[in-house]
């Protein structure tokens, strides 16, 4: 079988036998980030690149996808703020189904209570290596993988592409032709190494090794939001 008809979650988990996440606690590490406003206030302190404006281009193509893909539920494994998700959810009404999921215990208790009369919006804290979500068109993972060492970040890749239902997205950098290692990253992140550090990753290079994306939506810092096929 050509390697390119072997299912996305198939050749993920060939590199990815039995996962091995060494961040144990993400709740409090994203708590923290939240608390604290370690991101600043922007984008409902999920960071100036959740900010609405700085990243119209993202969701306003990603609109367009949802559109044309006639896409009916969608599930965000990382929704942080929920600052700009409103401009893509509210002109669809009651047609999408949206579930907005975080590791943050703080991020979604503040969201259940700014969109709590949103009918078709739900929110839920989840951890993305590891959680089960509700059966959707599209799962999105914008700007999220980029905090966690490779093993955790791998464990995600495997557990979201598994459950997509027909597209997952995920924040990738195409234009870089080798990921930095651990050993290099790790003088990156804070002293306490709770993942709260971004560094780029090109989900098209080793170890993660994606096929190339079926829409790559230009995004923040010369990233791309990258939509794969199921």
């Amino acid at each position: 079988m050509a390697i390119e008809n072997v299912p996305l979650a198939s050749r993920l988990w060939s590199l990815l036998r039995k996962p091995a996440p060494r961040q144990k606690s993400l709740h409090a590490a994203f708590d923290s980030v939240y608390a604290t406003s370690r991101w600043t206030d922007a984008g409902n302190r999920s960071g100036p690149g959740s900010d609405p404006d700085a990243c119209a281009p993202m969701w306003q193509s990603l609109a367009v996808f949802i559109a044309a893909a006639d896409i009916c539920s969608i599930v965000d494994v990382s929704c942080g703020g929920m600052a700009w998700w409103p401009h893509v959810l509210t002109p669809l009404g009651d047609r999408v189904h949206f579930r907005g999921s975080d590791v943050s215990r703080i991020a979604i208790a503040a969201n259940e209570e700014r969109f709590g009369d949103r009918q078709h919006w739900s929110f839920g804290v989840a951890d993305a290596r590891t959680s089960s979500y509700p059966p959707a068109d599209l799962i999105v993972c914008r700007q999220t993988l980029n905090h966690l060492w490779l093993p955790d970040a791998l464990a995600v890749v495997h557990n979201l592409t598994k459950q997509a239902r027909r597209f997952v997205a995920f924040t990738s950098d195409e234009q870089l032709v080798d990921n930095p290692s651990d050993a290099a990253r790790r003088p990156l992140m804070p002293p306490r190494k709770d993942a709260t550090c971004y560094t780029r990753l090109n989900l098209n290079a080793a170890p993660f090794n994606l096929p190339p994306a079926l829409q790559s939506i230009p995004d923040v810092d010369g990233g791309t939001l990258s939509i794969f096929l199921q």
